[in-house]
């Protein structure tokens, strides 16, 4: 972000005057707050906004009276000066600043969330950084654990699951006969970028990055009618800005026409519920995949992205699992959908709960209702 748009998002903050006080938590970044609340009921907390969207003005003033340069890094620890919370915790596990509190704080606990999938280039970014540190982070799985030891000082490491995940309750409702394809958006001129382990950036066009989609879902689909089952497509993209509509028509355009049926993203039903109601998901690169069978869906996930991508953008990774399995492949031709897809659907629970032991809880677990995050606060706070 250069000055100038640093200035016109300034300009377009919210001011509060509100006098801080002590509390138990303050949470950095507002992300997923609304997900906190049940844990904070009988805790003081606050809420430090990181992405200049509002600022507390007496905290700016104090800046200014201590001749300090004005920027998020100052700002930060001056709210935090002000609030001398207990624990500091976060979902954006993937943001190193975070990290850099602890070197300043070292009496306040951080904690950090894992708050999706991470691929090798966020650990090849603070390894870059010196002296990251957090006394607890909270992962899906235990593949990623070494990943984060490796790359910055953890105390704790500690397997959690999708926080969001282990909140929502299970639908009980009779599965359709139908298999769902897990959207990761629509190609819409994006780029997306990937570093390597070597630190090299590649810009990579929206049309290549979506490439697995055109090749994957025609074949679905044809198994589908050829199975008797229903295709059904769970959105990703936003109301915003017509992005909905648009993510629709583009899978028109894949499948030849509306022979399918597109759930917008946030209507009507959740992407949870959509999935708990049908025989089947199907993914290629979404952490909603890993979310799902974790709460008891079935999934077959199909690893054509990090072909166009690095080898590590896949579902699996960091696991040390060969990309061909039970339920997964790296291969989009139509005998091995059929392949995993068949075999997804009809194998018996038996067979099918020992192909997860693969997956949980070495990628991802459930934990419901978060019991062991509660827990944990609850031990941390007693101390005190």
């Amino acid at each position: 972000m250069n000055l100038i748009e640093k200035i016109k998002k300034f300009s377009a903050s919210k001011m509060s005057i509100k006098p801080l006080k002590k509390v138990d938590v303050l949470i950095y970044d507002k992300s997923n707050v609304e997900i906190f609340a049940p844990y904070l009921k009988n805790l003081s907390h606050e809420i430090l906004h990181n992405r200049m969207e509002k600022f507390n003005l007496l905290i700016l003033l104090k800046l200014l009276m201590k001749f300090k340069k004005i920027n998020m890094i100052n700002y930060t620890f001056e709210f935090i000066n002000q609030c001398k919370p207990k624990i500091i915790i976060s979902f954006i596990d993937n943001n190193p600043s975070f990290y850099s509190i602890k070197n300043r704080f070292p009496e306040v606990k951080v904690i950090a969330i894992q708050n999706g999938m991470r691929s090798q280039d966020l650990f090849v970014k603070f390894k870059s950084i010196k002296d990251l540190k957090a006394d607890y982070i909270f992962t899906w799985g235990k593949a990623i654990q070494e990943k984060y030891q490796s790359s910055l000082s953890v105390k704790n490491l500690i397997i959690l699951g999708s926080f969001k995940n282990n909140l929502i309750l299970r639908s009980e409702k009779k599965k359709r006969s139908s298999i769902a394809f897990i959207s990761t958006g629509s190609e819409d001129n994006r780029y997306f970028y990937t570093i390597d382990e070597f630190t090299n950036k590649r810009d990579v066009p929206s049309k290549e990055f979506y490439k697995p989609e055109y090749i994957l879902l025609p074949k679905i689909l044809d198994f589908c009618n050829r199975n008797n089952k229903k295709l059904e497509i769970i959105g990703r993209e936003k109301q915003e800005e017509n992005r909905s509509q648009k993510e629709y028509e583009w899978y028109k355009k894949i499948l030849g026409g509306n022979n399918f049926t597109f759930f917008e993203f946030g209507k009507k039903k959740s992407a949870y519920q959509i999935s708990d109601e049908v025989e089947l998901c199907v993914n290629i690169y979404s952490a909603f995949g890993l979310e799902a069978i974790a709460r008891g869906t079935r999934v077959s996930f199909f690893h054509l992205r990090q072909k166009v991508l690095s080898p590590t953008y896949h579902c699996f990774w960091p696991g040390k699992i060969n990309l061909k399995g039970d339920f997964w492949t790296d291969d989009s031709s139509q005998d091995e959908v059929d392949r995993v897809l068949n075999y997804s659907l009809k194998t018996n629970d038996v067979d099918w709960n020992n192909s997860i032991k693969k997956i949980i809880p070495n990628l991802i677990t459930f934990d419901k209702d978060n019991k062991t995050f509660s827990d944990t606060i609850k031990k941390i706070l007693n101390k005190y």
